[in-house]
């Protein structure tokens, strides 16, 4: 059909020392819209609250919402273009590395499979 959904779940746990437990649960949502040699991307990402040996992380979550769209010129040739934006809570550095510090960026190219 035109539209097509998805969406996946994951439930990290990483020990982080010999007594130290992180986990974290992550969403993300996506849907693509065709109409000829259209398509149009969405998704949006969830990464929730860490918990530290059982114990809520505070201001430890973060969001991304990627908007894109391809053109399909031939078979093996598109045009693209997409924005994202990471939005990061007080104590999330997704994207970054600095904690706090949101993330977007633009692309737009041509790409050829040979």
């Amino acid at each position: 059909g035109q539209f097509t959904a998805g969406a996946y779940l994951i439930v990290d746990e990483v020990d982080i020392s010999a007594s130290s437990t992180k986990k974290r649960n992550s969403l993300r949502l996506s849907g693509m819209w065709v109409d000829g040699l259209l398509e149009v991307h969405g998704n949006l990402g969830l990464a929730l609250k860490t918990k530290t040996d059982g114990t809520t992380d505070a201001d430890s979550s973060a969001t991304q919402f990627t908007l894109g769209a391809n053109y399909n010129l031939t078979k093996r040739t598109k045009a693209f273009a997409f924005v994202t934006k990471v939005s990061n809570k007080a104590n999330a550095d997704y994207a970054t590395g600095v904690d706090g510090d949101d993330f977007q960026s633009f692309g737009i190219g041509l790409r050829h499979n040979f």
